[in-house]
């Protein structure tokens, strides 16, 4: 099953079963950082995901074997409230989560010293459902295995490309034992830079399946500290432009108070 077919009924999933005899058991927060890399930034995800004018670029010098760096930097805050599903012996989790400042950024350089530099700055709010199934010792210890989805949309922000030359001289033929003897510069480097633009991103969708283990510390019965790590894939599409597979990396720290 694609994963566009997956998204919809894991979604219907999850409203179904928490209409079934669910009882509102907790509120809580996250906050942490995670990672969500487009997997292929290709030459046409670059131009569907901006108004940047790239039209003077000749992109197609710039594929996978010429990445040298990619960053993602995603400092994230998840409100939500949790739902105790007598039924399955599990808990159904409905957060809204928001991402601030989100930086993407991807470097590449050719083997004749072409160099460019595309990346994005910009914000998402999502929605979020989970399914979490609890283990717990002495009612102090917990461990929580889930899986869940969250779609969302992305705007605001920036994009900027950078693109630059390099020309390497070498003066070794016009050297005399004189510049032996005092070691005189032997290579000479020269940076000639292209085009260095800036312009606002396009707004993007995004949908996202994870699954999600997690281990904490309950106090008193009412406050639960912990930490998760969440993995998954999805897809991101801007609008009026391609839909590019992504690989979801998270850690958060979190808390909640249990009514």
């Amino acid at each position: 099953m694609q994963m566009k077919q997956l998204l919809p009924l894991l979604l219907l999933a999850f409203f179904g079963m928490s209409t079934a005899s669910a009882q509102f058991t907790k509120i809580g927060i996250t906050a942490g950082y995670d990672t969500d890399l487009v997997k292929s930034l290709s030459a046409d995800y670059i131009t569907s995901s901006t108004t940047l004018d790239v039209r003077g670029i000749d992109l197609t010098r710039f594929d996978k074997s010429t990445m040298y760096s990619m960053a993602c930097e995603n400092a994230h805050v998840r409100i939500f409230t949790g739902y105790d599903l007598p039924k399955m012996n599990a808990s159904a989790y409905f957060a809204l989560v928001g991402i601030f400042n989100r930086w993407d950024d991807i470097s590449y350089a050719t083997p004749e010293g072409a160099y460019m530099s595309f990346g994005s700055v910009g914000h998402e709010i999502a929605l979020e459902s989970s399914l979490d199934k609890r283990f717990t010792l002495g009612n102090i210890l917990y461990l929580d295995l889930g899986a869940g989805m969250n779609s969302g949309v992305g705007f605001g922000g920036y994009s900027y490309i950078n693109t630059w030359n390099t020309e390497i001289v070498d003066y070794g033929s016009d050297r005399d034992a004189m510049d032996v003897l005092t070691g005189n510069d032997i290579v000479a480097t020269s940076y000639t830079a292209d085009i260095n633009e800036y312009a606002e991103n396009k707004v993007s969708l995004h949908s996202r399946v994870f699954g999600k283990v997690g281990a904490g510390i309950i106090f008193f019965d009412r406050v639960e500290i912990g930490v998760a790590v969440r993995y998954g894939a999805g897809l991101r599409s801007h609008i009026g432009g391609i839909a590019s597979a992504t690989e979801l990396r998270s850690f958060e720290f979190n808390s909640a108070y249990r009514f």
